[in-house]
Formats: structure tokens, sequence, C-alpha cells
């Protein structure tokens, strides 16, 4: 067996194409969670300019990173799967990593040599200058026990000065079986699912029946109580996986909760999991009708939660909507000191103080904050109420969140403080293939804000679809990057690309960041295109950085270009922004031209002239009517950077 595994591996080198193609997976049964399992390519290379000076002093390091393109790959049959990786955010110098498959125990086991074909410490290499993605094929020999199972893939030993991103990934095979070796947990007796999560080992499965689940159990003193996880720990080869009965829907409705917990802290989520938890899975539930965050991370300062994955959840009725006799001066804080804390920062998932959480191909909407009602009320329906965040976290590095859609919120994802737990500043989120619609606000807000410590740094942002209304609130867009409170240094590195803006007021508007790098992204009928903020505007305190008194440039624009820029109402890329220093260019090419913004300014925000190869063009969509703003299959908005389309292409599904 170990002499047919090496072919094997010698073989799955071959696949590793340095050109231009695709190739159509021949299992047939493959679902990556970005949809790239059918038309994965590896781009032809392309040469660093010589005149990004910016990138060699900036935590966005030549080498870039490596990171695979999905999280997650479902299978439901024997055949061939492709692992894809990307190569992004910098490309000097020559690259490499390894992937290796893990072997899973407990209930949802899969073996090496058994179910799938072993790699072992297979190389991908990059030359210096060269980008795009790789893939390398893998094989599913034998099919497990019917039901959810499940192994991993590694990426681990960068040369070069790659750093990976993402060290590693899942193979879902699951038949739609029953894995008879799970747990089961009902709906009728209250607490137990609740029990029976509590007392799991490494490698459980817990399947949850169909039926209303409610249940509070909050400790007398505490803010939040719902189903309380305290002790369920797998490892990176044994995860506990709470998942859905297959072909059930298990919900939490926390509305009779909420109304029957009258005396003291009136908070009850769906999950709340306690700090410490590790390599947890939450897995097709229904969650509506919480007081409080539908999904919790429970923070601590020094006992980080670590691999917990929320995913195929439907999270929605966040933060009192819908509960009929709630008091909303006792929600107001009238009875109770701590009731701001509770109604305020809600999401449908708070992610909170972890590292390498992944939220995946969940569905979140309608979350709210009972704290604002009246003229700050939602614009999307009738509810009294104003709308919150869909994803809504501090402190957490690394997290992974990709393929959910996110609509009738205030903001899509809101991030705000650096990890205490890392030294030197974090790794921010990487966010993709979401599908955001009905947003108040901002798709994306980066709060830079670090307590004295180091900031985060290195925010990914690719393939999202974001549809927005410039009318309903100020710099409505995909990104806003702003300074909130006091950190140690500036924050580096932004990568935005293949997205695609329907609306809004422009692509992004940065306060503060370094190493902002943007291209192949479309913008279709927005208001402007995009501000950097400058040095002395009226918000930003004294004191930029812990302990100096001195001003620092606050934004830093590396590259920008191959983008689309489509119906635009008054173009107006903004520079120094808000300062005496403004500069605004109101078409991409002409006189005043954007992209001649550095050749005729010198502008300090940029390092070369921008968006000299971005195009003015209407893309061909799908069905704009039902907002459906992907690109027809073999439609092209313009062949982009690295040989790639611009924008999301045909990969997202359809808003709701």
């Amino acid at each position: 067996m170990k002499l047919t595994i090496n072919i094997f591996l010698l073989c799955a080198t071959l696949f590793l194409f340095s050109c231009g193609g695709s190739s159509n997976d021949s299992s047939g049964s493959v679902n990556n969670d970005n949809n790239q399992d059918s038309n994965v390519v590896d781009n032809s290379p392309e040469t660093v300019k010589t005149n990004w000076t910016s990138i060699a002093v900036n935590k966005h390091d030549n080498a870039g990173y490596i990171t695979f393109t999905t999280s997650r790959i479902k299978v439901d049959k024997t055949g061939i799967i492709k692992i894809v990786v990307e190569r992004v955010a910098g490309f000097q110098g020559a690259v490499s990593v390894n992937l290796s498959t893990y072997s899973t125990t407990g209930d949802i086991a899969m073996t090496a040599g058994v179910n799938f074909t072993e790699l072992n410490d297979i190389t991908i290499s990059y030359a210096d200058g060269e980008a795009g993605q790789k893939y390398v094929e893998l094989n599913i020999i034998s099919a497990p026990p019917p039901g959810l199972h499940m192994f991993g893939i590694s990426m681990d030993s960068p040369t070069g000065g790659v750093k990976i991103r993402h060290p590693e990934m899942h193979i879902y095979f699951d038949d739609g079986g029953v894995n008879t070796s799970a747990t089961i947990a009902t709906a009728t007796n209250p607490n137990d699912l609740e029990t029976k999560i509590n007392s799991a080992t490494a490698g459980t499965l817990i399947y949850a029946r169909a039926g209303i689940y409610t249940y509070n159990n909050r400790t007398a003193g505490q803010q939040y109580g719902g189903y309380t996880i305290t002790n369920a720990s797998g490892i990176k080869t044994a995860p506990i996986i709470v998942s859905a009965y297959p072909s059930e829907l298990p919900v939490i409705d926390q509305q009779y909760a909420n109304n029957n917990d009258r005396l003291g802290n009136d908070t009850a989520v769906g999950f709340l999991i306690d700090d410490g938890t590790k390599y947890l899975h939450i897995k097709g539930f229904e969650i509506r009708n919480t007081l409080y965050t539908s999904i919790m991370f429970l923070p601590n300062a020094t006992n980080y939660n670590l691999g917990i994955v929320i995913e195929d959840n439907h999270l929605h009725d966040a933060g009192n909507a819908n509960i009929s006799n709630y008091d909303i001066n006792y929600a107001a804080g009238t009875n109770e000191g701590t009731a701001n804390a509770r109604t305020d920062n809600i999401g449908g998932v708070r992610l909170d103080r972890s590292i390498g959480a992944i939220i995946r191909n969940n569905t979140i909407h309608d979350i709210y904050s009972a704290r604002t009602t009246g003229s700050l009320s939602n614009p999307f329906n009738s509810q009294p109420y104003a709308l919150h965040s869909g994803i809504h976290g501090y402190d957490h590095t690394n997290a992974w969140i990709h393929n959910n859609t996110i609509h009738t919120v205030n903001k899509g994802i809101f991030y705000k403080n650096a990890s205490q737990a890392v030294a030197g500043g974090e790794d921010g989120f990487h966010v993709h293939h979401n599908n955001f619609n009905n947003i108040q606000q901002l798709a994306i807000e980066i709060g830079v804000q670090g307590g004295g410590v180091e900031p985060a740094h290195n925010f990914l942002i690719n393939n999202n679809l974001a549809t927005l209304d410039a009318s309903l609130s100020p710099d409505v867009s995909l990104v806003q990057i702003k300074y909130r409170a006091d950190v140690v240094s500036q924050p580096k590195g932004l990568v935005i690309w293949n997205n695609t803006q329907i609306g809004g007021d422009m692509l992004f508007y940065t306060q503060t960041i370094n190493g902002i790098i943007s291209y192949n992204n479309v913008l279709h009928n927005a208001v402007n295109t995009l501000a950097l903020e400058g040095d002395g505007d009226a918000f930003t305190p004294t004191v930029y950085l812990s302990g100096s008194s001195t001003t620092v440039t606050q934004n830093q624009l590396d590259y920008s270009n191959y983008n689309c820029y489509s119906n635009i109402t008054s173009f107006n890329a903004l520079l120094y922004r808000n300062t005496p220093l403004s500069r605004s260019h109101t078409s991409l090419a002409g006189v005043n031209g954007w992209n001649t913004a550095f050749s005729i300014g010198g502008a300090t925000d940029l390092n070369q002239d921008p968006d000299v190869d971005t195009i003015e063009s209407t893309p061909t969509f799908v069905d704009p009517n039902s907002r459906d703003y992907r690109t027809l299959t073999g439609a092209t908005v313009g062949t982009g950077r690295f040989a790639r389309d611009i924008g999301i292409g045909s990969e997202l599904p359809m808003a709701q």
C-alpha cells in the first residue's frame, strides 16, 4: 500500500500546473463551498512591479500568503477531489508549502489508506513573482459507514518567507444517511442537548432531532444564558460535532425562555460557548428569538476558544425582535446596571476572543438592538428596533468567514480590538464568497482599536457580493476601516480582490491602514469610488500612537488596478479626505484623472498611478431584477489581474 501511495503522490504533483487552464471535476459529486471544484486554474505568473516600494516595509510581506481557497469540501461518493490553494497579498520570491492529509478518530473517523489516499508533505511551489491558484488531486477510495464523517488537510513548512493563512481544511463525507455511532439529543427534555454536549469526548458526533428547543441555563449573577457549553473540547483529529439529524431541523427558539426569566439577567442566547472550548462544530440548526446573540463565544482575557466551526445554520431574529411582551425600558437598562452590555453589541454570531474560528455557509438576518427604537429604527421592515451586525466580534484572530448569506442587518461583519493573545499583532479575518444585501451601513467594518497593544493586520477580502443602498447611511461601502482608539503602531495590510459591489457610496473608505491592495473588483451603480482619510482630520485624537504625539500617515494605497467601475454617479476618488489637502479625482482618466493621481500630484497615499488598466464597462449580470449579480456563465467583465475574470464571476449564489 505504501508503494501505491507514493506512486499516486508522484502523479499528484504533476497536477500542479504552471499555466492557465481549467479541469472539470471527475467525481461529479464534490461541493466546494466556494464552488471552485469544477473550474480551478493555475494562472500565468505576473512579475511584481518594481515601484511597489512600500510592500517591503509593511506586514504584507513580499512573499505574501498561501491559503486554502475554502475551509470545507463536501462529498457523497468516492472519486477525485481537488485541494486548491492560492498565493495572495505579496508575490516576490520563490516560496512553497507542504500539504498532508490527516486521519480522524471517533464517531466521524476516516482513515488514510482505507478511505482516502494519503498525501504526505506534497510540495506546492510558486516562482518569484508568481501568483494565482494551484491544486493537487486527492482520491477518495472507499466510503465510510453511512452518515457524516470527515478527515482533514494540513498546510505547513512554509519557505521563502511566505506565511500560511489557514493551516487546515476539512473534507466532509456525507451520503445523507444516519451515523449509527452518534449520540441522539431530543427537545423533549429541555436540558438534554446541553447535557449531552457537555458530556461528549473528542470525536463525538451528536445528532439533534427535530423539535423546538427552549432552554436558559443561566448561573445566578452571570449576564448570559441559553444552551451553555462549558465542558466540550475536541482535538484537530477528533472534533466534537453537534449536528442536525439527517433531513431534520432542530429549532432553538428562546422566545419563551426570555419571557419566563424576568428576574435578573434576562439574556437567553442560543448557544453560549464558554471560554477555552476547542474544536467544536455546530451545524444545521435554526436559532431564533434570542434576546441577545444567536451564538455567543464567551470572552475571556487569557483562555481563548480554538478551532470552533459554526456552519450550515439559520440564525435570525436576535436581539429581542418578535418577543411580544418585552419591556423596552427594561432592555435599556432602567432595572439593571449591566443591561447595556446585554442589549448592544449583538450579532447572529458573537465572535469574541477566539483563534482560527470558521463561520461558513450560514444564513444570518434580522439581527436587532433593543436599545434603539423610534427614528433610528431599521429601513427594511416594521420592527421597532434598530438593526445590529450579522457577525460581531472583539479580540479574535485569523477567523475564516465564507459562503454566508447576511441580510437585514446594520453591518454585515463588525470587528474591533487587537487580540491580547497574539504578541506583535494578529492576523485579521479572511472574508470571502459571502452574500451581503439589505445592509443599512456597511458590509464589513474593521475598527482599529488596540487598547495600547498592537492592532490587527492583514485583512483579506475576496469574492464577496454586496448589494448596498447609499441613501441609507453615510459612506455605505463594502469595506470601511475606522480609527477607534489607541494602538501602538499603524495597522498594515488590506487586500480586496474579485468582489462585486452593487450600489452604495464607494468600494472602500479607510481612515488608518497601510498596505492597501485592490484589484479585479466590480463597482456598479455606486455614488463614488473610494476614499482615503487624511492626516489631521477633526475626529482623530491628539495621540495616534501610544506614548507619542507624532502623527503618522494614516493610509497607503500600494496597488489598485484591473477593476471595473460601472455607472458611477460622480466617481470622486478622494485623497486626504476631511483635511485642507483634500483632493477629489472626478473621473478615471483625463486632466485630473484618477489613473494619473500619482504622476500629477505625487500623493503620499499612493506609490504609483492607480487603475491604469481599469475599465469602465457595464457587466452582463444574470438577473439584476432579482438581485442576481453573478456574471453569466461564459461571459466576462474583462480579463483582470493574474488572467482572472473581474468580479465574482458565476460563483456566488443569488441573493435571497
